[in-house]
């Protein structure tokens, strides 16, 4: 039976900073350490996930079906109808192989591109800070700082195209659903 390819492309290939590639290659590979990961590696650790407090943490729990996570995905994608198909997969590298193209061009099609992967980031450094620095998670500022992600990785495709052009960071903020949609 032969291997499956990897689809390395999901990781290397995004216009998203460098850290944040191998976290996502580490993400696929499912070798980021969430607690589930860490007891296998012989820790003992309680395991909870840290953001709804309900389920055990583990990669695919706590960035895809974990209810605060959920949240952030509602909130950035609810105004795209199509959306209710995308949720339907458990991991990772099957989301990411299945996140639909926007039918849009410049900014809304960018920021598109590199949703899953902002949201992704942002999830684990909330985590995170949840876990080393006593935060805590709050949807809006979860949904703020999504965003603010995304405009500055928007640079990173910009050395080709600029795709702010006549936008700022308050109108991408203040207009999401606007200017992130479907144009059939």
């Amino acid at each position: 039976m032969p291997l499956e390819a990897f689809p390395y492309k999901l990781a290397w290939e995004a216009s998203i900073p460098t850290n944040v590639n191998f976290f996502i290659w580490s993400l696929l590979w499912k070798r980021i350490l969430t607690i589930d990961n860490l007891n296998a590696r012989g820790m003992t650790l309680h395991n909870v996930c840290v953001l709804c407090g309900s389920s055990e943490e583990n990669i695919n729990h706590l960035f895809l079906s974990c209810s605060a996570s959920l949240l952030v995905w509602k909130r950035l994608t609810e105004h795209i109808p199509r959306m209710g198909t995308i949720m339907v997969w458990d991991d990772p590298k099957s989301f990411l192989l299945n996140w639909p193209k926007l039918n849009n061009r410049g900014l809304a099609e960018a920021v598109w591109c590199i949703l899953p992967y902002a949201i992704f980031w942002v999830l684990w450094k909330v985590c995170n800070e949840t876990i080393f620095e006593n935060g805590s998670f709050e949807l809006e500022k979860v949904r703020k700082r999504v965003i603010c992600t995304i405009w500055e990785w928007l640079d990173i495709i910009g050395k080709s195209v600029d795709v702010k052009k006549g936008q700022t960071l308050a109108i991408l903020m203040l207009n999401w659903k606007n200017l992130v949609a479907d144009s059939w």
